[in-house]
């Protein structure tokens, strides 16, 4: 009966550490794989605007871009400008 117990807490042991080490390794290469990545510059496509099928004036268009960059923090992008 004392076997038992003892190869049951024996067994419990060497589960925990496998576990402990299987995490702990799991956790350092991903955060190696998210620094690696994030090192990674980031390439952007260059996409040409499409001619506007609505003319407007040179400031008109240039105010909405920038408003449109301030409000997106600078991630929008006008990419073509149609009257509804």
């Amino acid at each position: 009966m004392q076997d038992l117990i003892l190869n049951a807490l024996w067994l419990l042991v060497i589960g925990m550490i496998v576990v402990f080490i299987v995490l702990f390794l799991i956790v350092n290469f991903g955060s190696l794989l998210i620094r690696l990545v994030n090192k990674v510059p980031e390439i952007k496509p260059v996409v040409p605007l499409r001619k506007s099928p609505l003319p407007l004036p040179f400031e008109h268009e240039r105010l909405l871009k920038e408003i449109v960059i301030k409000v997106t923090e600078g991630k929008g992008n006008i990419e073509l400008i149609e009257k509804l």
